[in-house]
C-alpha cells in the first residue's frame, strides 16, 4: 500500500509542477515556492520532464542591473499529440491536438447503424492513420473520448467504450460526457478562470462546473443534468427543461428555432423575447452562483449563438443584485468548441492536472 501511495504522490507532484509550467514560463525556485516542495524534489521532477522531452529550459540571461534571472521552464508544444474522439449521433470526429491545444489533424468516421465494436475498430484505425501522418512525428500521449450527454438505451457504458478503445490503441484513454468536456475546453482555452459554471442550453439543459482545477461530475461521471431538476413556475411543478430549454424559451413565439430569433434580433418582437430569455438566464445564473459558489457562467449550446445584446441584458440584470459587484461580466459566451479539441479534453486534463486518486 505504501508503494502505491508513494507512486501516486510522485505522479500528483509531477502533474502539479507540469500544470504550473503550462500556464506560464517559470523557474525551479518559483516552483518550489508555489508548491511547497523542496528544491531537491522540484529539481528531480523537472529534470525528468526535460529528459522526457516535455519541458525545455532557457539559459539564464547574463547578469544585468537587477542581478541574474533564473532559467525559465516551458512546456514544449510539439512534445506530444493527444487524440480526440467526439462521438455524436451519426458521425465520430477523430483528430489530434498538440500540448498547446492546436488541432493538428482531423477526420470523421460514420457511426450510424454500427455496433459499438465496429465503431471502436474504425476509430482505432483512424487514430493509427492520423498518428502516422503527423509531420513531424509526435509521440502519442493519450486519447480523449467525448460522448453525448444523453446516453441512448442501447449504448454501452462510457467506461466500457473507453476500455475497448484503450485495448485497441494501447493508449491511455480518458472519457467524459460532452458538457464536461466543453467545460474543460473552456477552462483551458476559453479564459473563464478556475471557478465557473458552463450552462449548456439546447433541447435540454446541462451544466458543467469547475472548482479550482477540478471539474464536478454528476452520477457515474456524467454531466450535471440540470434539466431534470424540479422548479416551481406559476404555481405548477415543472422541470428546468420545461422552463429553460430552447423549445421552452421559444414556446408561444413566432420563431421556430433559436437561429430564426437571432436573425430577427433587430425587430421589436424579437427584442421582447430576448428580454424574457435574459431574465430566465439571469435567474439560472444566480442559482448556479449560489449553489456552487462560482463567480462566472459561460453560456454554451444553442444560446451561445446569440447577439451581444442578450449577454448585455443578462449581465445588466445580474448587476442589480447587491452581492454581485464584480468587475468582470458574470456571464460570457462560451468558447466556440472544436470537435477534435473537445474530444481530446479528457486526455489533456489528465496529462496536465493533478487530481488525487
Amino acid at each position: 500500500m505504501r508503494a502505491i501511495n508513494a507512486a501516486g504522490m510522485r505522479r500528483f507532484n509531477r502533474q502539479l509542477i507540469l500544470n504550473i509550467i503550462r500556464k506560464s514560463p517559470t523557474s525551479r525556485g518559483e516552483l518550489a515556492q508555489s508548491t511547497g516542495l523542496t528544491r531537491a524534489a522540484v529539481a528531480q521532477i523537472v529534470d525528468q520532464l526535460i529528459v522526457d522531452g516535455i519541458v525545455s529550459e532557457t539559459a539564464p540571461p547574463s547578469r544585468g542591473q537587477f542581478g541574474r534571472r533564473s532559467a525559465q521552464l516551458s512546456v514544449i508544444g510539439t512534445a506530444g499529440a493527444l487524440f480526440g474522439v467526439k462521438l455524436s449521433g451519426e458521425r465520430c470526429d477523430v483528430g489530434a491536438i498538440n500540448l498547446r491545444g492546436d488541432v493538428l489533424c482531423e477526420s470523421s468516421v460514420l457511426v450510424a447503424g454500427r455496433s459499438a465494436d465496429e465503431i471502436v475498430v474504425s476509430v482505432a484505425e483512424a487514430i493509427a492513420r492520423l498518428a502516422a501522418s503527423l509531420k513531424p512525428p509526435m509521440r502519442a500521449r493519450g486519447a480523449g473520448l467525448c460522448v453525448p450527454n444523453a446516453r441512448p438505451p442501447d449504448a454501452p457504458p462510457l467506461e466500457q467504450l473507453a476500455l475497448r478503445l484503450a485495448e485497441r490503441t494501447q493508449l491511455d484513454v480518458r472519457a467524459e460526457r460532452e458538457t464536461n468536456a466543453r467545460t474543460l475546453e473552456q477552462h483551458y482555452f476559453g479564459g473563464a478562470g478556475d471557478d465557473f459554471a458552463l450552462l449548456d442550453v439546447s433541447d435540454a439543459v446541462y451544466a458543467g462546473v469547475m472548482i479550482g482545477e477540478r471539474p464536478l461530475r454528476g452520477a457515474h461521471g456524467s454531466a450535471l443534468s440540470l434539466g431534470k431538476a424540479p422548479v416551481s413556475c406559476n404555481g405548477s411543478r415543472q422541470t428546468l427543461d420545461d422552463w429553460l430549454s430552447v423549445p421552452a424559451l421559444l414556446r408561444g413565439t413566432p420563431y421556430s428555432s433559436w437561429a430564426a430569433l437571432v436573425d430577427s434580433a433587430g425587430e421589436p418582437e424579437a427584442a421582447q423575447v430576448l428580454q424574457r430569455v435574459a431574465a430566465v438566464l439571469a435567474a439560472a445564473a444566480l442559482g448556479l452562483f449560489r449553489i456552487f459558489g462560482v463567480r462566472r457562467m459561460a453560456l454554451s449550446g444553442e444560446l451561445a449563438h446569440c447577439p451581444g445584446m442578450l449577454l448585455a441584458l443578462v449581465n445588466e440584470s445580474l448587476q442589480r443584485h447587491p452581492w454581485i459587484a464584480w468587475a468582470q461580466p458574470p456571464v460570457i459566451a462560451a468558447l466556440e468548441p472544436h470537435p477534435v479539441r473537445t474530444g481530446a479534453m479528457p486526455a489533456y486534463h489528465a496529462f496536465f492536472t493533478a487530481e488525487p486518486e
